[in-house]
């Protein structure tokens, strides 16, 4: 019967059908909004149906791969907003954030590849360690040492490998122009770096701190061919040598940068020059600037502690330079290039008496018909500035003075060389009669410089050197007769010992006032090391102990740059007073410590008062010189009267007989075997 009541059966079935038919219905999209009577439809409406009135599907919206924090937490869906839908509801917006997950699929990837990549480079480095030269496999190992990544060496070993062509260095070095030198595009000079601006603040460097003692080229002509791409006064070998050891001199401004890492950056300049002078041997060619690099060289060589191939390098340039110069016709016309050779001639005749004067033996070269000196060098065309890094750029320029110094630099190395053939040449022993010659000429070159030569408050530092090696100069001529009393000498030995000692402690304490020790170059520690040993002969004198403690102070401070200078200097001096039973204040061993390990030498260091010897506390004479601007308490200028040599207050007699005995310098140099049982325990066997 129709008006019977439904089962419940039936009323299941009625409702399942529904909610299929609900189910079914929604499946084409959200349903259509409910209107009241009038109401226009939503103007969404024909987007959600097709042409025949059907619904048409609407895209979901994509999922994420990263949820935030508090989703992943509650377990919520996110849309992976910043932030998210759920934070911004909840008012969490500063706890929305994603952490990274490390496992998924595409960072595994990037890892993955990243280390193929790096495994690649590592390999390209061995390979290229197993495959290169000696020469090229230290310079890598250097920049390795230095912390460079994988990747930067890949790019150097790439930059290395395109630049290794069948151009010569020379066809090489002609090629590039001021722009990009100034760019930093600096592969036609050296290869070891790319920042022009490091080759150009190296290379003044070299001229403001170590030319000036040895100038064995023309600096203009340099400059210009450097800047132009010119390789006639120029070349990769001469710029990789004055780079080397401008690198002594360079402060980085790189807190994060060692000193380690500026010597190593040096000692890269040096090997690049070492391999391109072998390609040049083995191409059997030679040139100017192959010379000129070589006695430059010798001065790096010098800084390292390595004499035997300081000589090397010397006596390779030597060679040369007799093919080159020697055999010309002094008569041919006065160009430039023939002014640039007559420089590098008698530069390499600086450096070799230098290095003997510093070694004790006899030099290498002969000046027989050699070419004549470049007398007409320009008259103060180039002034002078000091580049230190801790004051910036410099306050002050000057004249160098060259046109005036180099005829008296010239002069005095003349008087060492009689005095080196006197002393060393085989058969041939001094006499007294040679000793008052050479200083009665000491004397005289003394007395005929000009006032420009003065030494004075910021004077330029080829002055500096002309006076410190006047100064060595007499000690190694008197060394000979510290231990005796011969009446025949015009001067008492052990006095005019002292005065040359104290003024070298003088100027090097006014160098390190107006420039700082640290610009100063390898051959003044020889000079404070002689220094020292003469203000060590009079010890335990208050006055002297202060002197000899200033001087290896000096010597400390410049191990910094020429480590193993210092070390030879530091060991030989401590096993002469160790020999000589002359003990410090324990005070001093703070003082002295860093250089080398002081405990063979604990026995220096006593704790007890010095004997009372009568001096005044220490403070520095006045200057040798007559008319000597000296700096005063105000920083101004004071003229001094004082003239003649210095003589300090005290005794004039002393131990100084007694006590020079060894070597003046740690090499073989200013006072050999003036007792033999001192020879035997010396140790210049090891230089």
């Amino acid at each position: 019967m129709s008006g019977a009541p439904r089962s419940r059966r039936d009323h299941d079935e009625e409702s399942t059908q529904n909610t299929i038919e609900l189910r079914r219905m929604s499946s084409f999209g959200p349903f259509r909004e409910i209107l009241s009577r009038g109401s226009a439809p939503l103007a969404h409406q024909s987007t959600l149906l097709g042409a025949a009135g059907v619904p048409s599907p609407v895209s979901r919206k994509s999922n994420v791969s990263l949820a935030c924090t508090p989703c992943r937490r509650l377990k919520t869906k996110c849309d992976g907003q910043n932030p998210c839908s759920n934070c911004s509801l909840k008012k969490t917006e500063g706890a929305c954030t994603y952490d990274t997950d490390n496992r998924r699929k595409g960072i595994l990837k990037r890892m993955l590849h990243d280390s193929q990549q790096e495994n690649a480079q590592l390999q390209g480095i061995l390979e290229y360690l197993r495959s290169s030269s000696t020469q090229a496999a230290a310079a890598l190992l250097g920049r390795i040492r230095r912390g460079l990544t994988a990747e930067e060496l890949t790019r150097y070993i790439e930059t290395v490998g395109s630049s290794s062509t069948s151009i010569s260095p020379a066809q090489r070095s002609v090629s590039q122009s001021t722009s990009d030198l100034l760019t930093g595009q600096t592969s036609s000079w050296t290869r070891v770096t790319e920042d022009g601006h490091l080759v150009k603040h190296l290379v003044d460097l070299y001229f403001c701190w170590q030319h000036q003692c040895v100038p064995v080229l023309c600096k203009s002509q340099f400059i210009n061919d450097m800047q132009s791409g010119n390789g006639d006064f120029c070349s990769s070998i001469l710029v990789n040598a004055i780079l080397a050891v401008g690198s002594l001199f360079y402060e980085s401004h790189d807190q994060s940068e060692s000193p380690q890492d500026v010597q190593l950056l040096g000692e890269d300049f040096m090997q690049e020059a070492d391999r391109l002078i072998q390609e040049e041997l083995m191409q059997g060619r030679s040139s100017l600037t192959t010379v000129q690099a070589l006695v430059i060289m010798s001065t790096r060589d010098v800084a390292a502690g390595k004499e035997a191939i300081m000589w090397f390098h010397l006596g390779l340039a030597i060679v040369m330079a007799i093919n080159l110069v020697l055999d010309m016709d002094d008569s041919a016309n006065d160009s430039v290039l023939r002014q640039c050779e007559r420089a590098t001639y008698w530069g390499l005749f600086i450096a070799d008496r230098l290095a003997a004067f510093v070694s004790g033996r006899l030099p290498q070269m002969r000046t027989a018909n050699s070419p004549a000196k470049p007398q007409d060098r320009p008259a103060d065309d180039d002034l002078w500035s000091p580049i230190i890094s801790s004051i910036g750029e410099p306050q002050f320029s000057r004249p160098e003075n060259s046109a005036e110094v180099v005829p008296f630099q010239y002069e005095l190395l003349e008087i060492i060389d009689d005095m080196l053939s006197i002393f060393y040449l085989p058969g041939k022993n001094p006499k007294v009669e040679d000793i008052n010659l050479l200083h009665t000429r000491l004397v005289q070159w003394r007395g005929r410089q000009p006032a420009g030569l003065d030494l004075g408050p910021f004077a330029v530092p080829n002055v500096f050197h002309l006076r410190l090696l006047y100064h060595a100069t007499v000690l190694m001529l008197f060394r000979t007769y510290l231990h005796s009393s011969a009446s025949d000498l015009s001067v008492q030995p052990a006095m005019i010992c002292k005065d040359s000692a104290s003024g070298i402690l003088e100027a090097v304490t006014l160098y390190d006032q107006c420039y700082g020790i640290r610009y100063a170059p390898v051959l003044y520690l020889n000079h404070i090391y002689a220094a020292a040993f003469v203000h060590a002969s009079e010890l335990p004198k208050d006055q002297s102990l202060e002197s000899f403690l200033q001087c290896m102070r000096y010597i400390k401070t410049m191990g910094v740059i020429f480590k193993r200078p210092a070390e030879m200097a530091f060991t030989t001096m401590f096993s002469i007073l160790l020999e000589k039973q002359i003990s410090l204040p324990s005070k001093a061993r703070d003082e002295l410590t860093g250089v080398v390990a002081l405990d063979t030498f604990e026995s220096l260091f006593v704790e007890k008062t010095l004997e009372a010897s009568g001096h005044e506390p220490y403070s520095m004479p006045a200057l040798e010189a007559s008319g000597t601007n000296q700096l005063s308490a105000d920083g101004g200028q004071q003229t001094s009267g004082h003239t003649g040599s210095l003589s300090l207050s005290g005794d004039q007699e002393g131990p100084v007989e007694d006590f020079l005995v060894g070597e003046l310098t740690f090499g073989s140099g200013l006072l050999p075997d003036l007792l033999d049982d001192y020879h035997d325990n010396t140790l210049d066997e090891n230089w």
